[in-house]
């Protein structure tokens, strides 16, 4: 690691990754293999990240996010890459922002708004595991919020977790997927799960960041695929 000081954050996988995955809480060994890895170690972001709204740069070795004010839109990156389940891991740190949200994706599934399946978000107060297929972005459910002035909290289906981050320090995220289950772990502990129909969807095509303020920083992401056989 870097000059972050987050040499404990790092599960190192190798190549070909043996780790343990809860399912109903039950852990099983799974075999997975790295299918993405990406340091920022360069100048320019470039392929394979994809920015629909303009904001992230590559600054001193970590993605940086700047949400634009007059876009009126949060800022978003995709990463293509199909998987069903997944282990993806990541550092971050929400400087001065709302929120950081993993968002999984499968654009050619047409009843969901802009294909969203699932994501994970983090805000400096709580985490959320959201099951996006079934709840808020349900076309037909996301048309009824986009009609109602935007009172989309009716239609979320998702966990809410309770969890302090401090701007100021670095975090490990680690996001597990396993069929209709995601859980999520903080720095190697368990931070709780959720376990929802839309979360299974059988196929995924891509997956990004999507930010939400003035700063958000991210490192080291890693994808571990496994179970796709």
């Amino acid at each position: 690691m870097r000059k972050y000081g987050r040499a404990t954050l790092w599960t190192t996988l190798g190549s070909l990754a043996c780790f343990s995955v809860a399912v109903c809480g039950e852990p099983a060994e799974r075999e997975g293999t790295i299918v993405f890895e990406d340091s920022f170690e360069r100048s320019e972001l470039g392929e394979p990240w994809r920015i629909l709204i303009p904001s992230f740069t590559i600054e001193e070795g970590r993605l940086v996010a700047h949400e634009v004010p007059e876009r009126k839109h949060t800022s978003i990156s995709r990463v293509l890459l199909d998987f069903r389940n997944a282990v993806f891991e990541f550092s971050f740190r929400i400087t001065d922002a709302v929120g950081l949200h993993l968002v999984i994706n499968d654009t050619n599934y047409e009843p969901a708004h802009s294909g969203h399946i699932c994501r994970v978000s983090f805000s400096p107060s709580e985490v959320k595991i959201s099951d996006d297929r079934e709840g808020a972005f349900r076309k037909d459910l996301y048309r009824a919020y986009l009609d109602s002035g935007r009172t989309i909290e009716r239609y979320l289906l998702q966990e809410v977790i309770p969890q302090s981050f401090d701007p100021e320090r670095w975090y490990r995220a680690r996001v597990v997927l396993n069929g209709e289950r995601i859980e999520v772990l903080i720095d190697g502990q368990l931070m709780g799960s959720f376990e929802s129909p839309g979360i299974g969807h059988s196929t995924k095509t891509d997956f990004g960041f999507v930010t939400k303020g003035n700063l958000v920083e991210i490192d080291d992401v890693r994808v571990t695929k496994f179970g796709d056989e």
